[in-house]
């Protein structure tokens, strides 16, 4: 009895070990693969320069359509200005997650990749529990409010090649850009709109901030080369503190 004992113990912990080592070789998933998004709908593409334009200037026009049903893009060609370094990039982008997990009223968890459009490296950033939510980071460097440099409008106006923040945490990944190429990207990232989104185009210098102009400016320019009727949004920015208010008390809280 003793011996068989000792035999039945011996072939559960070999059976016991054996599940332990497939267990470890296989590969374990922190969570299950976000579905993908169902955008009959529509799908709304906005196009900005700095990660606060959209929540400032644009919304509740993002949050109105998320709530019709829509899929929302939105494309943040600038990852910092006046010379800011990668970590203070890298919280904003925090702040801008933050914001649309509780726009879409969800956790606020994100599938982050690096996704790529017409060759180049994009910061991808797919809201887990709603992926209606799509943030695509570019992470060009940004200008001066007032004088000083402005790369945005020196790659676009002067043909000038510029190179990014980083794609990846450990200060790896970045890549450069013209005026081919960014247009390029962007043609690519635009296509599937249904409608555009962007900032003022023909607003007066000095009176708004440069990288706005540019990215409105480059957004136009290339929507007008999809060779297809997508409607356009322009959207205000600093001057609409001289004027009328246009949202109720309620929007403005949103």
């Amino acid at each position: 009895m003793r011996r068989s004992l000792s035999v039945d113990l011996t072939w559960a912990a070999w059976r016991s070990f054996a599940w332990a080592l497939l267990f470890t070789l296989l590969p374990i998933r922190a969570h299950a693969s976000t579905p993908p998004a169902d955008c009959h709908a529509g799908t709304l593409v906005t196009v900005v320069a700095h990660l606060d334009d959209d929540l400032l200037f644009v919304n509740p026009g993002i949050s109105d359509k998320l709530e019709a049903g829509w899929c929302v893009t939105v494309v943040h060609l600038i990852g910092g200005a006046n010379d800011a370094k990668f970590d203070y990039v890298a919280l904003r982008e925090t702040g801008t997650k933050l914001a649309y997990a509780r726009m879409a009223g969800v956790p606020d968890q994100w599938d982050e990749t690096t996704a790529t459009f017409a060759g180049k490296p994009v910061h991808q950033l797919v809201l887990r529990q709603q992926p209606k939510v799509k943030l695509l980071e570019l992470r060009l460097l940004g200008g001066h409010v007032r004088g000083g440099k402005v790369p945005l409008g020196l790659l676009w106006d002067r043909e000038q090649t510029l190179t990014i923040y980083p794609m990846n945490a450990d200060g790896t990944g970045a890549t450069s850009y013209d005026r081919a190429s960014l247009s390029a990207t962007l043609r690519e990232i635009l296509t599937p709109a249904t409608e555009i989104y962007t900032l003022n185009p023909d607003t007066v210098a000095f009176m708004e901030h440069p990288d706005h102009i540019y990215a409105a400016r480059i957004t136009r320019v290339v929507a007008q080369s999809l060779k297809r009727n997508v409607p356009i949004g322009y959207h205000v920015t600093y001057p609409t503190g001289g004027l009328p208010k246009n949202l109720t008390a309620a929007e403005t809280r949103r």
